[in-house]
């Protein structure tokens, strides 16, 4: 006799299988289509729901966000993905729209919180985190006491987007910001989106509008533009951003050489041998285009 397994209960073997991190944002969307559909997991369904989110949202939205985590739930639960590729919605460049913040704004709402001992101490812990390491929102609400290692300067960073591991070297300038707002962490992705806006009203003056869908993402776009103008080594931005390895793109092989461990016949110590994340920040940080801003 088979079971039936009802819609509620694939969605929480689906939550399971997710990131905490990410967890919430996805659950949201597969329950929208659920309700939407009455349950229906079926072609016809997931077609209008489709169409359906093509009214409110662009294209590269439904796609990459929507779309990618429904289909994760089919997978999760054993349902055949009833669209073909032809089928879903048509990504073109002009879709896609993924902001870079100014330098100079980005200056300004660091000299803010510098200026501003008294605001909420997560304001100048997540913009610090984002302009010099150029944290995603997944990163930033995953960061915890436990991942903030100030006896020896050290932050571990969980990566997102199936990205590399981390542990980044914590300039002496940001340690304090750090420090003050341990009892506030960890702050859940949401809060942490809201966090940017709200940081933005406060630091900016008026008539300096925060353009639209800027965010800590668009401090990590800028950060990687101005990397690479400063002079940075490509595989040390690679490295130092955790973007992942692998693929025919040849900078992922220069990026995996250049992290690798160098080794000697005269001895090497082994904090130099096993280190290779501590030399790529120290030369980055020569190259960095925020890190003065904290000191």
């Amino acid at each position: 006799m088979s079971t039936v397994v009802s819609t509620a209960e694939m969605l929480d073997k689906y939550a399971e299988k997710v990131s905490p991190g990410s967890r919430s944002q996805h659950v949201d969307c597969v329950r929208r289509f659920l309700n939407f559909s009455k349950g229906d997991t079926d072609g016809a369904a997931l077609r209008k729901y489709t169409e359906n989110l093509l009214d409110r949202y662009g294209p590269n939205s439904v796609r990459r966000v929507h779309l990618t985590a429904i289909r994760r739930f089919y997978k999760i639960n054993g349902l055949e993905w009833p669209l073909d590729s032809r089928e879903l919605p048509k990504v073109r460049e002009i879709d896609i729209y993924k902001p870079a913040l100014a330098e100079e704004d980005i200056i300004d709402l660091i000299l803010a919180v510098k200026a501003n001992p008294s605001w909420p101490p997560e304001y100048a812990a997540l913009l610090a985190l984002s302009s010099i390491y150029g944290m995603r929102r997944i990163e930033l609400s995953e960061t915890t006491p436990q991942t903030i290692n100030l006896k020896d300067r050290l932050l571990y960073v969980e990566t997102a987007k199936h990205g590399r591991e981390r542990t980044h070297v914590l300039p002496d300038a940001i340690m304090p910001y750090l420090k003050a707002a341990l009892p506030y962490l960890p702050i859940n992705p949401s809060q942490v989106s809201k966090s940017f806006p709200r940081l933005w009203d406060r630091a900016m003056p008026a008539g300096r509008t925060r353009p639209a869908e800027v965010g800590y993402h668009s401090i990590r776009r800028s950060l990687v533009r101005l990397l690479v103008m400063n002079g940075a080594p490509t595989p040390a931005v690679r490295n130092y951003l955790r973007w992942k390895r692998g693929g025919s793109d040849g900078d992922d092989m220069l990026g995996l050489y250049f992290s690798t461990n160098v080794v000697s016949s005269r001895g090497t110590s082994e904090q130099q041998q096993n280190n290779p994340d501590k030399q790529t920040d120290e030369i980055v940080f020569k190259a960095h285009p925020f890190l003065k801003y904290w000191e």
